[in-house]
């Protein structure tokens, strides 16, 4: 009876030992993507376990990161310089880090061919809201539980515009809506919420 738990506990010790080491976990960078053939600064922005960050790696080679360096020429913690080459396919791509506990889980990580900008705070009111021209794309994030981002933009009449948010297909947990006023800002012309499924996609004509 002594020789079987002797032999149990030695088993046991090992797989209880592995199981306290920690696990780095990535939740989400910003901005989430980044334009074909142009660069792009990236913060790592949730996850745990990431102590000692030094590197960020994509699933394909044209996808590229190179730590952020100060004015005395260190590297920034958690934030690094992403280089799209020409030749990377545009759509979904994926992101780990990797630091002192080893390598982490992927994000989704998108190369688009329309130009991006990044959402700066504060544009929550009508005389702040963003000039945003046709054809941007805007990396976004929530500041709050209840956020509100305005921008605004031209369209001719009898343009027809298509407005989209990417939440489900970056692995957030989003539930956005998009809604379109007049320049005043007093009369709402078009409205669609996304349902928890899919990504709303609204198709406005001016």
């Amino acid at each position: 009876m002594m020789h079987r738990l002797i032999a149990l506990t030695a088993i046991l010790l090992p797989a209880i030992a592995q199981a306290q080491l920690p696990q780095p976990r990535l939740y989400s960078v910003f901005p989430t993507g980044v334009q074909t053939g142009q660069s792009v600064e990236v913060s790592i922005t949730g996850g745990d376990d990431l102590e000692e960050i030094n590197s960020l790696l994509f699933d394909h080679p044209g996808l590229t990161a190179a730590p952020k360096l100060n004015d005395q020429q260190q590297p920034v913690d958690r934030v690094f310089v992403v280089t799209a080459a020409a030749d990377v396919p545009a759509g979904p791509h994926e992101v780990r880090c990797k630091g002192l506990w080893g390598v982490s889980n992927a994000r989704r990580f998108y190369v688009g061919t329309r130009p991006q900008i990044n959402e700066a705070e504060p544009n929550n009111s009508i005389d702040k809201a963003v000039a945003l021209p046709v054809g941007t794309a805007v990396h976004g994030r929530m500041d709050g539980g209840a956020d509100v981002d305005l921008f605004k933009f031209t369209a001719a009449a009898g343009q027809r515009l298509v407005i989209e948010i990417d939440a489900d297909r970056i692995e957030s947990r989003l539930r956005p809506t998009l809604e379109v006023y007049d320049s005043s800002a007093r009369r709402r012309l078009a409205s669609l919420r996304g349902d928890g499924n899919s990504d709303p996609v609204l198709v406005f004509d001016a």
